[in-house]
Formats: C-alpha cells, structure tokens, sequence
C-alpha cells in the first residue's frame, strides 16, 4: 500500500517553511521561502512564497513533487472571514489529489499541535507564539480551544519582535530629538538599519512599511539588555511583560473552564530563540503574576506540527 503523501506549511511574518513526509516521524524535505503573510504582502506574493517553499521542499527530498494526499497550511494573519478566504485559495494552489483534505488556519494551531504532539489527541495547554506579532492559543481538557493577542502591529502584538524593533526605533527618536539617551541601543539600530539619517526610518513604517526589518531589530534589544544597557532592558521588561499576561490570561482561561489544576505552557517563535536573556525573564514574570501555568519545552516545531495535523486530517 501506497504510504499518503502530507504537507505541512508555516507562514509566518518573516518567512515561510514547508515540510514534505508521510508522517511526523518520516519527513522527506523542509524547504524555506519568503513571506506569506498576506496583510504584509498581498495574496498574489504570499501565494508564491508558499509554493516557493513547497517546491524547495521537494528539491531537499531529492524527489519530484507529487500530488498531496493532505494539506495543513499554518499562516500568521489569519483573524478575518476575508483572512481565511485567501488562506484557503493559497492552500488550494498547492498540488493535491481529487478529494484531499486541505485545511488552512491561523499559525497558532500548528503551533500548539507541534508543542503537545506528545499529549493526547485532544492536546491541553497553551502556546505563546512569540515572532514578529505576538499571540496566545489554549485549548481545555474538552477540546475547547481559546485565543488571545494577534492583533496585529496597530492594535497588539505586544512583546513581539515589531514591538520590542518599532521601541528601538523610537528611542533613535527621541535621542535625535534631545528628549532622550543616545545609548549604545541608538547606535546599534542606526548600523543594523544602514541608516545615515535618522528620519530615513519612517520608509520602514507605515502602509508601505517593512515589518520583517523592523523586527529584525529585536535581537538587538535582547542581547543589549542581557549585557545591562538599561533602554534595552526598559523595552525588553515592558515586552515580557506583555507576553506575560498573553500567558496569564490564557492558562487562567483553561484553568477555569476545566478545573485541572495547573496549565502546561510553551513558547516558541523567533523571540523564544533568543534562550534565556528572554525566557528566564518571562518565566519569572508569570510565576510572579501567580498564574495557574507551569512551563514546558514544546514537543516539535510548528512545522512539524503542521504535518502532526495533516497526517490526521487523512487518517
């Protein structure tokens, strides 16, 4: 018997992967491509950034590509009835069989599959997925599943990688200004930006700004507040803080709605790659907001847990 053919997809705000296998523990070829974030660049750019990476994955198995026999696609963005339209069109544009199961939804449910991969089908817990934007999924011991944050740069995103960038920026500012600090953070956003100007930054905000490069900045942040530059470690506390009470609202939701006791959470994302100079602050600031929460290190990559989905959509 012919093994099914799945692909997994994680779109995410500065890039995009996909995975080819026959299962999570059979994976056949990851592949790397630009964004697909709709918002970010229109669903004609994301469409072929996602199929960009399909089709790097399949050159990495060393194989032709082949018709799917399940699609889970996991794109950041994917809040709005118009958002989940074009997430599915883009799934869709990827080679399936008649009658394939093709689901497309928001990044945060590969994530959380990928972080509990190991727990039961119906996988309690919460995921903080921290990267350019910043959001929260918990899912109860019925299955139920609850979320926070997402917003968006305009509206939320607290803590992510735009947050603690356009914070760096602003300190660029305020020290031009005179109302601020020229501090070792100033310099260092002013030579990874390749600015001679600081007004040369307002190109990179706005509708026609780049949030992949203003996001790019927040390692910056991170490792100048490790290091005790106190506007580093000012933006980077007011960060943590935000994804702190992502956390706390969405363990205390689960906490409630099912009555079991303490909520496993994990973190993943481009920020949780920075290791500790972010995750030790941010574990101590839930254990101080004494939340029903207790940490774990997430099972599998959202990646994987994109092929977790689609090899259980076909079983």
């Amino acid at each position: 018997m012919n093994r099914p053919v799945l692909i997994g997809i994680d779109g995410g705000g500065s890039g995009t992967r996909a995975i080819v296998g026959h299962g999570p523990g059979e994976v056949l070829g990851v592949g790397a491509a630009g964004v697909a974030c709709v918002r970010d660049v229109g669903e004609q750019a994301a469409t072929t950034a996602l199929l960009a990476a399909v089709a790097d994955a399949w050159h990495a198995a060393r194989s032709p590509a082949r018709a799917a026999d399940s699609i889970y696609v996991g794109l950041a963005g994917v809040a709005t009835a118009s958002d989940r339209g074009a997430a599915e069109r883009m799934a869709r544009s990827v080679g399936h069989r008649d009658g394939a199961p093709v689901t497309a939804d928001h990044d945060l449910a590969i994530a959380h599959a990928g972080a509990f991969a190991r727990a039961e089908r119906r996988r309690r817990g919460v995921v903080l997925v921290a990267g350019t934007g910043a959001a929260c999924m918990g899912v109860d011991a019925l299955g139920t599943s609850a979320l926070c944050g997402g917003w968006g740069p305009a509206l939320g995103d607290g803590g992510g990688g735009y947050f603690l960038g356009i914070e760096a920026m602003r300190a660029v500012v305020r020290a031009t200004d005179g109302r601020g600090p020229a501090t070792e953070l100033c310099a260092r956003v002013r030579a990874a930006l390749e600015i001679d100007e600081p007004r040369d930054m307002l190109r990179l905000v706005g509708r026609d700004g780049d949030r992949k490069r203003v996001a790019a900045l927040a390692p910056n942040v991170i490792e100048l507040a490790a290091a005790g530059e106190p506007l580093a470690t000012e933006i980077l506390d007011r960060g943590v803080g935000e994804l702190a009470s992502l956390i706390v609202h969405a363990t205390a939701r689960v906490a409630t709605a099912d009555g079991g006791g303490d909520v496993p959470y994990a973190v993943v994302g481009g920020l949780a790659r920075a290791g500790a100079p972010l995750l030790d602050r941010l574990r101590e600031e839930v254990r101080l907001r004494r939340a029903p929460a207790r940490w774990v290190e997430p099972d599998r990559t959202p990646l994987e847990g994109a092929l977790l989905l689609a090899a259980e959509a076909c079983a």
